[in-house]
């Protein structure tokens, strides 16, 4: 499996009213997933110093400079 930023996550899905069901899936937070946005605001993150290299190996692949 990937790397991963965050815990992945079980996400419900919901009827055409809202109204939660049974169904579920997994959620997985990998670097490819999330917004170019979103990655440059965790690599200025203190929480995610442990990370930080993950996250500028994406940043890099999208042609970003820090």
């Amino acid at each position: 499996m990937a790397v991963k930023l965050k815990p992945s996550t079980k996400v419900y899905e919901k009827d055409s009213r809202g109204k939660m069901t049974n169904k579920w899936r997994m959620q997985h937070h990998n670097p490819s997933g999330v917004k170019t946005n979103e990655l440059i605001s965790m690599y200025n993150d203190r929480n995610f110093r442990k990370k930080k290299h993950l996250i500028l190996i994406e940043l890099k692949k999208r042609g970003v400079t820090l």
